[in-house]
């Protein structure tokens, strides 16, 4: 599986020997120094990929599962070319520039396990209430009925529903 940087090549290599090496702390333990590569540092097997069966059926062809890597790379190589003129001095920064800067910072916040972990707190925590929300009782007794199961007079049915294939993607 490809290898993943969750800090991009090009931030890495600003802080990097001329062969490309470089000493990376733990973050559970300042003291261990781990002494790696460019390539290797803060990268990960797939961690950006999409696998098709995590994708609508009706999106698996012609599904690219590197999509979300690809645009990384692209996004990183907009703010390379501003990011080498500006250490050179180069300036003032073009509106193209700023805009290139820009999309590669907000991107930045994305990337990372925390960012994955902030967004999964945030689904546990709103997703029962959207569901409370939208998926109204008649709504799901409705569903019940078009597949043929019978409706319970108590909350039963709402866990029944929750469990099936249309409520749970």
């Amino acid at each position: 599986m490809v290898r993943h940087h969750i800090i991009p090549q090009m931030s890495l290599r600003r802080f990097a020997d001329v062969d490309e090496r470089l000493v990376m702390r733990r973050r559970d333990d300042w003291s261990v120094a781990v002494p790696t590569t460019v390539r290797r540092a803060c990268a990960e097997s797939g961690f950006y990929a999409i696998p098709a069966e995590q994708v609508a059926d009706t999106h698996q062809v012609g599904h690219d599962p590197e999509i979300v890597e690809r645009i990384l790379s692209e996004v990183e190589g907009g703010a390379k070319e501003v990011f080498d003129r500006l250490v050179a001095g180069q300036l003032p920064l073009s509106a193209h520039d700023k805009y290139e800067l820009s999309l590669f910072l907000s991107l930045q916040v994305t990337r990372g396990w925390a960012y994955r972990e902030q967004m999964q707190e945030l689904r546990d925590l709103a997703v029962p209430h959207l569901i409370d929300a939208a998926l109204t009782d008649d709504k799901i007794r409705k569903h019940l009925r078009a597949r043929g199961e019978q409706c319970q007079g108590d909350e039963r049915f709402r866990v029944r529903a929750w469990g099936s294939s249309l409520w749970s993607r």
